[in-house]
């Protein structure tokens, strides 16, 4: 494997497409975050396409203090998992919050 996905680095803060199993996390308009951690492909005989998956470590929204300068406060969630490379939507901005330990902004205000 090289070090770029589809020109991006390996390890972005991505956007995903709705499952059924981010229903017990909050959404931002429709959209939940992640941090992708791992890339990889399947093999078989079988199959025709080889098949992709992402390992993530998922983020979720503060709900006391869901908004800070306009941008969705949110946190890492203790949550693995992984999820088809064709449910990411794009990449997003999340940027740390100083002094604060495991809080992030997600800056809308670059796209």
């Amino acid at each position: 494997m090289t070090g770029e996905f589809q020109g991006k680095e390996w390890f972005s803060n991505i956007a995903v497409t709705p499952a059924e199993d981010q229903e017990q996390y909050n959404s931002d308009e429709g959209a939940w975050y992640r941090k992708v951690l791992l890339l990889f492909k399947f093999f078989r005989d079988s199959f025709k396409e080889p098949y992709e998956l992402a390992l993530v470590r998922w983020f979720d929204i503060i709900t006391e203090e869901p908004e800070l300068y306009g941008c969705p406060q949110l946190y890492y969630t203790k949550e693995y998992n992984t999820i088809p490379i064709g449910s990411i939507n794009q990449e997003v901005h999340i940027v740390p919050r100083f002094g604060k330990v495991n809080r992030y902004l997600l800056n809308k205000y670059i796209f």
